[in-house]
């Protein structure tokens, strides 16, 4: 989780807080932005995952009022599907008329980002692996 401000261009910093059966606390800020609209973000998630299967996120506190997300993995041949399901509800205001629109841009980027990078380390792993 340290490592997304690498490689998630909105991301400022991420770091754990706290580790517990209970799930991971992490603590992620950064910045919400489209063209003119930039909004500073805070939010703390607990974060809960089943190995090579699932991951679930929730906010519980910072300026979003309601994040809930799913990460999914399922086994596609030699590869793996990712599904993901979620619902944002921010804590500010978004610009009338095309907030929706704008939330969608930029959460496409945060998660194009995020699959050029599992992409790229399956590569390299891959890479590692038929060099042996």
């Amino acid at each position: 989780y340290e490592r997304y401000p690498d490689f998630v261009s909105s991301m400022s910093e991420c770091r754990v807080v706290s580790s517990s059966e209970g799930g991971l606390v992490i603590e992620q800020k950064g910045q919400f932005r489209f063209l003119f609209f930039t909004q500073d973000i805070v939010v703390r998630l607990l974060v809960n995952e089943v190995p090579q299967r699932v991951v679930s996120v929730r906010a519980i506190g910072g300026n979003i009022r309601e994040l809930i997300g799913r990460y999914e993995l399922e086994p596609l041949g030699e590869g793996v599907r990712l599904h993901y399901s979620g619902r944002l509800i921010p804590d500010f205001g978004l610009p009338p008329l095309f907030g929706t629109a704008v939330a969608r841009v930029v959460l496409r980027r945060h998660f194009t980002e995020l699959i050029d990078e599992i992409l790229r380390r399956n590569a390299l792993m891959r890479d590692g692996a038929e060099s042996r």
